[in-house]
């Protein structure tokens, strides 16, 4: 009784290296068969993600696509498809897919249950008798509920899931595709000592011999489609499997089972299977997409360098934001800003070039003395962050430059700060519009502990420029352009 998993996570929509991916998944799926094994292919969240312009076109739709040429069976979903899309797209996302979404933990808000394009866990039943549950759980962020969702904790969740399954099955094997992070899954593979294989995401991190955690094994192929993750295991494994499995790296014998972990790089794979060079098409593919979508027509440039409120783009970004959410005061880093917009017709690809970042708005309210406060934080780090590199938390540019406020003003002869004219008030209060990344970092404090911060679904950032620059640089017509 012997099962084949192959594995993928944190694919992030990195598709220039899906030709191979998917060769390799259908060809391994078929000499398993061939060789009459069991397969399974999963995924483990994060598949999707805006920043490439072939997701940002067709919305997330293209990784089911992908994902149904190959014949996965069972996926998850990781924060990018959770926060990243609206509920109504997401369920677009999935209408199609051949596979089975699991999630256990992220409930439909006002149903509190799955939510249609889900199921909490799956039971495969094989032709040898072997079966498989599979659990799906992703990181609960409370932020969910800002975008129609209950996240619950995963320990809470994964207790009520296993005496479930208990009640209508006796697995073989108990799998997680666990989007919740190194830590977790080892916190997880300690309670839950029932659990067989914990395929594990959202932290980036690769196992490529897997890693043996109490009675679990836990897997991992690291971030954006540069491993695939291949797990063998045997149920009735014989005397000289047994006798000899310590010789072999990344091999485990746990509860009567054996278990095998590995992962093939994009290197080795190309290897193997001696395929050639194959140009990424998918890129060019969204950028043709997004240009086709004409949102403006521009009388100027729009730079990122200039002071000129009507010709930088960072003061008008700003003046997006505080119409979009109607605060006193927007502020924001240059850093997230990776492109001018010329002048002329400005199409979504221009606009995705410009703001890739994942980012929502988030808007705080801020008594004038915690304001103070967050403005005497940000002046302390003005110089350190100027030129810092800066990775994650949505941020998908180089540095993160300085920060930009529009609705206040600084004195610099008397370095104070000023609201419309007047010092800030420590006792008035004070709304303030900015993107969930300048929160989700640790440099300002203050936004967190004081501004109570309210995220704003399902726009990301670039969204609430175009929709600014359509109201106040409008096409008459609305025009294709040619390739």
């Amino acid at each position: 009784m012997k099962l084949s998993i192959l594995h993928t996570n944190d694919l992030h929509g990195h598709l220039e290296n899906w030709p191979y991916i998917e060769q390799y998944l259908i060809s391994m799926r078929q000499s398993l068969i061939n060789r009459g094994q069991a397969c399974l292919i999963m995924d483990v969240g994060d598949a999707c993600d805006a920043t490439h312009p072939l997701v940002e076109a067709t919305q997330g739709q293209i990784m089911t696509e992908v994902f149904n040429r190959v014949g996965y069976d069972y996926v998850t979903v990781g924060n990018n498809e959770g926060l990243g899309f609206s509920p109504k797209q997401v369920q677009d996302i999935y209408s199609t897919a051949h596979h089975q979404v699991l999630l256990a933990n992220i409930l439909d808000q006002s149903s509190h249950t799955q939510p249609s394009w889900a199921k909490a866990y799956a039971v495969e039943r094989f032709e040898n008798g072997m079966e498989v549950a599979i659990i799906g759980l992703t990181a609960p962020y409370a932020s969910y509920e800002r975008n129609g969702y209950l996240a619950i904790e995963a320990e809470i969740c994964l207790e009520q899931q296993l005496n479930l399954i208990m009640t209508e099955s006796h697995p073989d094997l108990i799998i997680i595709l666990s989007h919740l992070g190194y830590d977790v899954d080892q916190s997880l593979a300690q309670r839950f000592p029932q659990v067989d294989l914990i395929l594990g995401a959202h932290t980036h991190h690769l196992l490529p011999q897997g890693q043996q955690v109490n009675e679990s094994i836990l897997a991992a192929a690291g971030k954006y489609g540069h491993y695939v993750g291949w797990i063998e295991v045997d149920l009735n494994p014989h005397g000289s499997m047994l006798a000899n499995y310590q010789e072999q790296p990344g091999c485990y014998i746990l509860k009567d089972k054996m278990i095998t972990c590995r992962v093939e790089s994009i290197a080795e794979i190309c290897d193997k299977m001696r395929l050639p060079v194959i140009e990424d098409t998918y890129a060019d593919l969204g950028k043709a997409a997004l240009r086709q979508q004409i949102i403006a027509n521009l009388p100027h440039d729009l730079t990122v360098r200039s002071n000129d409120p009507s010709t930088s783009l960072v003061k008008v970004t700003l003046a997006a934001m505080r119409e979009e959410t109607g605060c006193d005061i927007a502020f924001i880093n240059t850093g997230l800003f990776l492109n001018d917009l010329p002048q002329g017709k400005v199409s979504q690809k221009e606009l995705h070039e410009t703001l890739p970042h994942p980012m929502h708005l988030i808007t705080l309210s801020l008594r004038g003395n915690h304001l103070l406060r967050l403005l005497a934080e940000i002046d302390q780090q003005r110089e350190s962050l100027m030129n810092k590199a800066i990775s994650g938390m949505g941020f998908r540019g180089k540095i993160f430059g300085q920060i930009v406020f529009d609705g206040l003003d600084y004195d610099s002869m008397t370095q104070t700060w000023t609201y419309q004219g007047a010092d800030i008030d420590p006792q008035a209060q004070y709304r303030l519009v900015s993107v969930d990344h300048l929160w989700f970092l640790s440099y300002f404090p203050s936004i967190g502990r004081w501004g109570q911060p309210c995220l704003h679904f399902p726009d990301f950032i670039r969204h609430c420029l175009g929709k600014y620059l359509q109201r106040h640089y409008p096409l008459s017509t609305i025009e294709t352009i040619k390739e």
